[in-house]
């Protein structure tokens, strides 16, 4: 019995002290450091709705979580986070921007958002010009066909300006589901010219409050995931699929497996349609932090355990340009620029978004491209 009561005391001192040490470490990172330094900064859980076309919810107020990025989030009665704007135009010229949370504008204030400076700009050129800012974090090409259908085109835009991301925009696309008896693709009548905006994502309720809560747990399940073997493991497994990294440079691969190049068609498939509803339809590439910056790209590849001469940084571009130049669409690709930018960094360190000075960037990029190619008199 003595020896019972001894190995119970030892086993709850260890508890005791385990406890201690992790709580000294919690406060240590709260007071040092915020959970926003080691994960990508999670939006208001509020300010979301997923039934509606733009998953945002209408007349949400709100802020970004503390960490490197900053800002107010106002989302106005349509679900758009823009100022209110009637659907009549009253003699305006309308450009329509759709894109994911770059276009949104997350980490920055709204007036720092490259859409909003574009608008100004083109203000100064003509007052009558005034852009409809339909970006939302985390949805991809199908579902700013999905707003340009629904929410869109009753704004009757005189232009169409689709920005899309290299670094998840074609990781993002749905493929239709397959009949593995007869390699038949099954798609329901409906969705042939409608297509749904992706569902809310899905996680543990426990990892999610962890998440939010526990600045420890991201701080060791982060560094745990950079590590190869780790990350492979996970991925054999599974688990963590979505990790942050992969996806990102499996875009650049000089080789595509057959998903993605499936992937890949259907992502022009739905620009096709997109081109069905608007004659006057401008696409913006934004690209990656790897694409732009080389010591981020070596870090990354390294993290991955990928060779280097498998990837090719303008390959998912000039993929892109062939098909606008086909089609004869404006293409403008933001990476070229950003190279040679000597205003870096134009990233968050962390965040993998643009900072204020990507934002001014691409604006002054979009701007003149515009103007340019006579989009805009």
């Amino acid at each position: 019995m003595n020896v019972l009561k001894k190995i119970f005391k030892n086993l709850l001192l260890i508890f005791i002290s385990t406890v201690f040490t992790l709580l000294i470490l919690e406060i240590l990172l709260r007071i040092f450091g915020h959970q926003g330094q080691y994960t990508v900064s999670q939006y208001p859980e509020k300010m979301f709705n997923y039934s509606t076309v733009t998953r945002l919810n209408p007349n949400f107020e709100g802020n970004f979580p503390k960490s490197e990025l900053k800002g107010h989030i106002k989302i106005n009665s349509k679900g758009l986070r823009d100022v209110e704007k009637p659907y009549k135009k009253n003699g305006k010229i309308r450009i329509l921007g759709l894109g994911d949370s770059f276009v949104f504008g997350h980490g920055v204030e709204f007036e720092e958002s490259f859409l909003t400076i574009l608008e100004k700009k083109l203000q100064n050129k003509n007052d009558s010009i005034e852009i409809i800012k339909a970006g939302a974090p985390g949805i991809g090409p199908q579902t700013y066909y999905s707003i340009l259908q629904e929410e869109g085109i009753k704004y009757n835009p005189d232009l169409v300006l689709v920005n899309i991301f290299v670094g998840n925009d074609i990781y993002d696309i749905r493929l239709p589901a397959v009949n593995n008896s007869n390699d038949t693709v099954k798609t329901q009548p409906e969705q042939k010219n409608k297509i749904v905006p992706q569902e809310k994502p899905k996680g543990t309720p426990v990892k999610n409050f962890l998440r939010k809560n526990v600045h420890l747990y991201s701080f060791v399940v982060d560094r745990l995931k950079s590590i190869p073997s780790i990350r492979h493991k996970l991925q054999e497994m599974n688990i963590a699929s979505g990790m942050i990294g992969s996806y990102i440079i499996d875009i650049l691969k000089k080789d595509y497996s057959d998903e993605y190049k499936a992937k890949w068609d259907e992502m022009f498939n739905t620009l096709s349609r997109m081109k069905e509803i608007t004659d006057n339809l401008v696409i913006v590439i934004i690209p990656t932090r790897e694409q732009v910056d080389p010591v981020r790209l070596e870090k990354a590849l390294k993290q991955l355990d990928y060779k280097k001469e498998d990837i090719d940084i303008y390959h998912p571009n000039n993929l892109i340009k062939d098909y606008c130049k086909e089609n004869n669409i404006l293409c403008i690709d933001l990476l070229p620029k950003f190279q040679q930018s000597t205003q870096q960094p134009l990233y968050f360190e962390i965040d993998p978004h643009f900072n204020t000075e990507g934002h001014k960037l691409a604006a002054e990029i979009i701007y003149n491209e515009l103007i340019n190619n006579n989009k805009i008199k």
